[in-house]
């Protein structure tokens, strides 16, 4: 079959099979005895990310034994298919999730559950991903997935089977180089959101933890029964610093499909990072739900139950408070920024975890975390903080809109470019306007 994509381009298109273009190779069960401190990294399901890897917590084999594997090695780039994991209600490891090698994990070698997918006979290797990005191939391999409830499985043959457009190999590349582009600028942003995020942190480690804060050296410190602590400073309570309000219990009798709000639940509130799509919507509020249960851009978040003491930053238009999960509002505007590098500090998330309670699943109790002992600085000193650390709480949060944005723009494209509906020049117009 042939098509003509819109536009003046006029170039023809060759509807293929992935088994005429592709060859595979899936990865190997290594033995989790031979895993060690050192060696070669082993890329497994788990350390996928939604488009890449996650190389911080690779497991390792000793050399001398993965040097009898490296025809399971991985180099920059290489497109990687999840042939196993759960059903789409769990995206966090859905079956068929397409990723891309970073550089970092260049050298390892492929676990079991995924398969290499290598390019052959004329097609362009970053083409290739966007088409195994695309929706429609989402939805065609979730289609052939078997399994129980708790997971699924795809086949290497049914990957194979998979048809779609194929334009001339220069057009693949330009396709690649515009939805490569905005995948650049997304990872910018990323990028600079998590240089604020630690910025945030290590200023707060500096001043409140290690008091090499500005003046320090003309400070005294004085002995107190909390031990020797700067002249001003005292033990507190985090409720003297913030509130934490609970979220709503709405009922889903009240969803609407595409409804003007949008229900934050705890599986949204991850550690650094609100995560779309609200999946839950209502036309309007409860009458008897609490007004802080609006949540507002750049509002901090906490989870309550399951993964407890996750701490994140609201952005988006129309979001409601969901109950297990709670708004940290500070008691004064001075210690905002304050409130939220304390609850993103690691010692705090851990200690968080540490007092939840609760046989299946922990839970959080809001009463018991603002009843904490914190130190407490001045508030003169907390407002420096928030002069010095607000902007860039702030440009976390449009960091985010921005990328989500940019997510949009690219997933709107991508199905339009990959099957020939979107001329290519109209695309690369579209781009300029955003670069």
């Amino acid at each position: 079959m042939n098509t003509t994509p819109s536009g003046r381009e006029q170039i023809l298109w060759n509807k293929t099979l992935l088994a005429n273009v592709i060859e595979t190779k899936k990865g190997y069960a290594f033995k989790s005895s031979w895993y060690s401190e050192i060696g070669t990294p082993i890329v497994r399901v788990s350390n996928f990310t939604e488009n890449s890897i996650d190389c911080l917590n690779l497991a390792r084999i000793p050399h001398n034994i993965a040097a009898d594997y490296t025809r399971y090695r991985l180099e920059k780039n290489d497109i990687i298919i999840q042939t196993v994991g759960s059903w789409p209600s769990n995206p966090a490891s859905v079956v068929g999730k397409c990723v891309r090698t970073p550089a970092e994990a260049a050298g390892s070698l492929l676990n079991q559950n995924a398969v290499k997918i290598i390019p052959v006979n004329r097609v362009d290797n970053s083409f290739l991903y966007y088409v195994l990005k695309s929706e429609q191939f989402s939805q065609y391999i979730i289609g052939t997935a078997q399994g129980a409830a708790s997971q699924a499985a795809i086949t290497l043959d049914a990957i194979r089977a998979y048809s779609f457009l194929c334009p001339p190999l220069e057009t693949q590349r330009r396709i690649a180089s515009i939805l490569g582009a905005y995948d650049d600028l997304i990872e910018v942003n990323r990028r600079r959101v998590a240089v604020w995020e630690e910025m945030a942190r290590g200023l707060f480690e500096e001043w409140f933890v290690r008091f090499r804060f500005p003046g320090h050296e003309n400070i005294p410190i004085i002995d107190t029964p909390d031990g020797p602590l700067p002249e001003g400073w005292q033990m507190g309570a985090v409720r003297d610093v913030a509130v934490l309000k609970s979220g709503y219990a709405f009922k889903s009798a009240s969803f609407v499909e595409g409804g003007r709000y949008n229900l934050v639940t705890i599986k949204h509130v991850h550690d650094g990072k609100l995560i779309p799509p609200f999946e839950s919507n209502l036309e309007s509020t409860p009458e008897n739900m609490p007004r802080h249960c609006l949540i507002g851009e750049g509002d901090i978040l906490l989870s309550l139950t399951g993964n407890v003491g996750r701490t994140c930053l609201a952005w988006g238009d129309n979001l409601l408070l969901n109950q297990r999960v709670a708004k940290i509002e500070p008691t004064g505007r001075a210690f905002r920024s304050f409130s939220y590098a304390w609850f993103r500090q690691t010692r705090t998330l851990a200690f968080l975890q540490q007092i939840a309670n609760g046989a299946a699943q922990q839970n959080l109790s809001p009463i018991q975390t603002m009843g904490l002992p914190i130190l407490i600085p001045p508030t003169s000193l907390a407002a420096q903080f928030e002069e010095s650390m607000g902007p860039a709480l702030e440009s976390i949060v449009l960091g985010f809109k921005t990328t989500a944005n940019l997510e949009k723009q690219r997933d709107l494209l991508l199905p339009r470019l990959i099957s020939g509906q979107l001329s290519v020049a109209s695309a690369e117009r579209e781009l300029e306007k955003v670069a």
